[in-house]
């Protein structure tokens, strides 16, 4: 291509970007590439009419900068059909592209195919502007300088190689996006798992209160037991369909647990409350995070005590904001055989490290005659 003071100096020009620009949500995906080609390249094109009209300013000369811009916007015309032609290249063979040397022999096949058409269409672009006839094929081929051959050909590389570090950087996300759509899919496989486990053990235990009850000669116990029961279940078949339950809902289902329990028990099961006065429904826990607690203080306390023993339940917001559930429960003299803290306590630290991590935290410890227990996780605002 010819490089008078005015035209475009073709060795000037730096490697191309690839057209992954983001335009918006708001763009639609298919016409995305387009636009961004179409961006790049006219970005391009007037930074350099811009250095072209400041060293004919500095050389005492003038020259009108949109003559000068519309004279270039021809050459890059093809430069934008390019990229697109890259970008879907890149987008349906860019895992086989990622090897070097099938990269290596695409980009010699593109440039012996790309590289004569393009310097034939600058010479019948430069001979259009000039009004002039274009001349024979050969002469049109052979016009070009090597250099302009050259430093076309090292564009053609630029957007080459920009284009294949895009796609590679694409398939990268895209692998790191199912990765973790994987990782959540399985996390939250673990999670129903381990709900489904509780509610089985929470009903088998409940109904182990109820055939107490009609064991026990007690018939109206048990059947406002059962009506109890169906309320309970009521209450897990809604929250195990939730990732949340409102704190006062949690506390509630404790308390209707428990009643249950004492329809059992009767005055042998002594409880204590000491709930902090807070909003409590404005605060969330996972479904069924609080009840297999309690269910372990009563399962390895009171009933390995016989049915008889004491237990105290305490909630409160601590000033770290944190949420803290304290329990504390008298266990038997001489022992029991019950070994081990159940399967309450088992589920709910892995429920706890799947959904806090770090942040939450689950204690216990066991004296001569009392096990207390302490819950604390960061509070999550409905």
């Amino acid at each position: 291509m010819p490089t008078p003071a005015t035209s475009l100096p073709r060795g000037s020009v730096p490697p191309a970007p690839g057209p992954w620009i983001a335009l918006g949500q708001r763009v639609p995906a298919g016409l995305r590439p387009a636009l961004a080609a179409v961006a790049i390249w006219t970005l391009i094109l007037t930074a350099m009419c811009v250095a072209i009209y400041s060293d004919v300013q500095r050389q005492g000369q003038t020259v009108d900068f949109t003559r000068l811009w519309l004279r270039n916007l021809p050459i890059y015309l093809p430069l934008m059909a390019l990229s697109l032609f890259l970008h879907w290249l890149f987008a349906r063979h860019g895992p086989a592209l990622a090897h070097p040397p099938r990269a290596l022999g695409v980009f010699l096949l593109l440039a012996l195919l790309f590289m004569p058409p393009y310097m034939v269409y600058q010479e019948l672009a430069e001979a259009w502007w000039h009004g002039k006839p274009p001349g024979p094929l050969w002469e049109l081929l052979t016009r070009q300088p090597a250099y302009s051959w050259w430093m076309d050909t090292v564009l053609l590389g630029g957007a080459y190689t920009v284009q294949m570090a895009l796609s590679g950087w694409q398939r990268s996300r895209q692998r790191e996006q199912q990765l973790q759509q994987t990782e959540h899919e399985l996390l939250g496989l673990r999670l129903s798992l381990l709900q489904g486990q509780l509610e089985p053990h929470f009903l088998f235990n409940c109904l182990n209160s109820v055939s107490a009850l009609v064991r026990g000669q007690q018939p109206e116990a048990a059947l406002s037991a059962l009506a109890r029961l169906a309320d309970l279940l009521r209450y897990a078949l809604r929250a195990s369909r939730s990732d949340w339950v409102s704190v006062a809902d949690e506390l509630d289902f404790v308390r209707d647990y428990l009643e249950l329990q004492r329809l059992r028990f009767g005055a042998a099961l002594q409880l204590s409350w000491e709930i902090e006065e807070h909003d409590w429904s404005s605060l969330a826990l996972p479904p069924l995070l609080l009840q297999p607690l309690v269910e372990n203080a009563i399962h390895h306390g009171l009933e390995a005590q016989g049915g008889s023993g004491q237990l105290h339940i305490a909630l409160r917001l601590l000033p770290q904001e944190r949420l803290q559930l304290q329990l504390r429960n008298s266990l038997p003299a001489q022992g029991s055989d019950r070994s081990g803290h159940g399967l309450g306590l088992a589920s709910t630290r892995e429920r706890l490290t799947l959904l806090y991590g770090a942040q939450a935290g689950l204690q216990t410890e066991r004296s001569a005659d009392e096990f207390r227990l302490t819950l604390s996780v960061p509070p999550h605002t409905l």
